[in-house]
């Protein structure tokens, strides 16, 4: 049976590629995560489309570059102060 996700479900970088699910028998007791099926395709493999995993590392990239070029400069600076 499928139920809500966690919130650390919902943080995992690929948290649209899993679903939750519980056991419906009462003394089972399971419960985790597994593949989302998708129409057309059994579960979601590598062939599939990209999707929010893919557009969440595009919005990161120009922090990281942002975060490189910061360092870079410090590098640089560092450097210029090391010769003088």
């Amino acid at each position: 049976m499928r139920v809500l996700r966690t919130a650390n479900d919902k943080r995992r970088w690929d948290a649209d590629e899993w679903r939750r699910y519980r056991c419906r028998d009462t003394m089972c007791n399971w419960q985790g995560l597994l593949p989302r099926k998708r129409r057309g395709q059994r579960a979601v493999g590598p062939g599939a489309t990209p999707g929010r995993a893919v557009r969440r590392g595009l919005r990161a990239l120009p922090w990281l570059l942002l975060a490189a070029g910061v360092g870079a400069g410090g590098l640089l600076a560092l450097g210029t102060m090391l010769q003088h």
